[in-house]
């Protein structure tokens, strides 16, 4: 591969750390080789080969619900914002004043599992839900590793 430019934040810079998110154009040394679109999408990481990174499915978040016109409770769908993650996520569990539903101006830790596939999150991070006018914001206080039987169901497998 040869990287071609890298941006971070839409600004192009010389070089990139450990920990940043940033944009790679790369190309193919090898003309056999022809990299498309479809194998790319938003979200993925360049890491060491003898890296073991862990796709999450779960994590919890302390939330503050923006505005809300009816009640947030378990098995609440939202779509998940965090950095360049966009995914569809729905409230496992919650832990707020009543335990049971959240409404406009509360403030809770909501645990929330990804719908259609892991991904890569760090504690920290900040996080937006929403769905339809309701908007949520917060930030990742934890991430939960995967067992080896959600592991295998995900099709999480590391290939050599």
């Amino acid at each position: 591969m040869q990287v071609k430019s890298i941006h971070c934040k839409r600004v192009e810079v010389e070089e990139a750390k450990a920990g940043q998110a940033v944009c790679f154009s790369i190309k193919s040394l090898v003309k056999k080789e022809t990299l498309k679109r479809n194998h790319f999408r938003k979200g993925m990481i360049l890491i060491d080969k003898d890296a073991t990174p862990q796709p999450i499915f779960d994590f919890e978040a302390e939330v503050v619900i923006l505005y809300n016109a009816t009640t947030i409770k378990k098995n609440y769908q939202a779509v998940v914002h965090c950095g360049v993650i966009r995914q569809a996520a729905k409230v496992v569990d919650m832990s707020c004043h009543d335990g049971v539903s959240m409404r406009s101006g509360d403030k809770g830790i909501i645990k929330f599992r990804f719908m259609y596939r892991p991904e890569f999150l760090k504690e920290g991070t900040t996080v937006l839900f929403r769905e339809g006018r309701t908007r949520g914001l917060g930030v990742v206080s934890r991430v939960i590793a995967p067992d080896k039987v959600s592991r295998a169901q995900a099709g999480i497998n590391r290939v050599d």
